[in-house]
């Protein structure tokens, strides 16, 4: 995947970096774009999100241990739907194997997310607040992993960073994919087979586009 790793060459430098800019969330663009984009490359996402449900599924069904399979499964393949967001948002060819690529970096992947959990989960225990914020400030980090190849506590940090200065915005918009999915599962759980997808292709788009914003001003 083509990537100017301007995260990773400025992330230690972010502070400084993101004082003067001004970040704009689209969120009717990038909902256009999405649904755009997954019907043009249905017959790719729908089977990776069957394949996704059953392998949750199936895991399910076993006590304790299954559970945790499924938290440890789970960014590995939401990283499959960035790594193939993206590629398709750049113009590039695509194949169902892509979705599998992510497995590659199942290291940061899943050191990303135990350290984004557990301080959330810190957060939400001593004053709500600041888990609810780290929960919503945390969401590029998969991103940032497949798309620029950074540490776990890199991509932590940096999209942190990025998402503090429109933390309102992308808040709301995260809220609105998450009806997306709602009204999906709630149209008899067939249509989840669009608004899940859906979901990762947005934040995919809202991800190339922050950072062509970065791009363009720093």
């Amino acid at each position: 995947m083509m990537s100017s790793k301007i995260f990773e060459k400025e992330s230690v430098l972010f502070g400084n970096k993101l004082t003067d800019l001004k970040l704009e969330i689209k969120s009717s663009m990038y909902l256009n774009l999405a649904w755009k984009l997954f019907w043009e490359h249905s017959g790719l996402f729908i089977p990776f999100t069957i394949l996704f449900g059953v392998i949750c599924l199936g895991l399910s069904f076993i006590p304790v241990i299954g559970q945790i399979f499924v938290g440890a499964i789970y960014p590995l393949m939401a990283a499959g739907y960035f790594v193939v967001s993206l590629k398709i948002i750049r113009g590039e060819k695509v194949v169902m194997s892509d979705f599998f690529k992510a497995l590659e970096l199942w290291y940061p992947l899943t050191i990303s997310g135990l350290i984004g959990g557990i301080l959330t989960a810190l957060g939400c225990l001593a004053l709500v607040l600041p888990g609810i914020y780290l929960y919503f400030a945390y969401l590029f980090s998969v991103q940032m992993i497949v798309d620029e190849h950074v540490g776990a506590w890199q991509s932590l940090e940096a999209s942190r960073k990025i998402i503090t200065k429109m933390f309102v915005a992308f808040t709301l918009f995260t809220l609105f994919s998450y009806l997306i999915v709602m009204a999906g599962i709630l149209a008899l759980g067939i249509g989840a087979l669009v608004s899940f997808p859906m979901y990762f292709i947005m934040h995919a788009i809202a991800y190339d586009d922050i950072k062509k914003q970065i791009q363009h001003q720093i």
